[in-house]
């Protein structure tokens, strides 16, 4: 028994009502974008790890007698660790610039001057910069 004409038009009907359906439904949802690292793990800590630094990168250190305060870069901008100094302990982690105002008044960030004549930071400089 072959098919009627009217059974083919309704088959090409329903065919293209579930493509523009499609089409539809792909352009009102799409998947927020993410970084994949190498094993298939979004940025930031390694699956299974404890450590909330792994997968972030370290943009500097500012070492006083008091703290110790460690900067890293995240997808929403700086963010900072404190460190006691003379015993390493990890007091807080990936706080903000204001949460640093708040939390350690005798920590002043905007005051700090980059420009001193004394080491800030000592980093080892990347070869392909200097092959330049």
């Amino acid at each position: 028994m072959s098919p009627t004409p009217s059974t083919i038009v309704e088959k090409l009907v329903a065919g293209l009502a579930l493509a523009f359906a499609f089409v539809v439904m792909a352009s009102i949802f799409t998947p927020a974008p993410s970084v994949a690292d190498g094993n298939g793990h979004g940025q930031g800590a390694a699956h299974g790890s404890t450590n909330p630094h792994e997968g972030l990168a370290m943009l500097g250190s500012l070492e006083g007698g008091r703290y110790i305060i460690r900067i890293y870069g995240t997808d929403v901008g700086p963010r900072y660790s404190v460190y006691d100094a003379p015993t390493g302990e990890e007091l807080s982690v990936l706080i903000t610039a204001e949460r640093i105002a708040e939390w350690y008044p005798e920590i002043n960030l905007p005051a700090i001057q980059f420009d001193s004549a004394g080491h800030i930071m000592l980093a080892d400089p990347e070869p392909e910069i200097l092959n330049r």
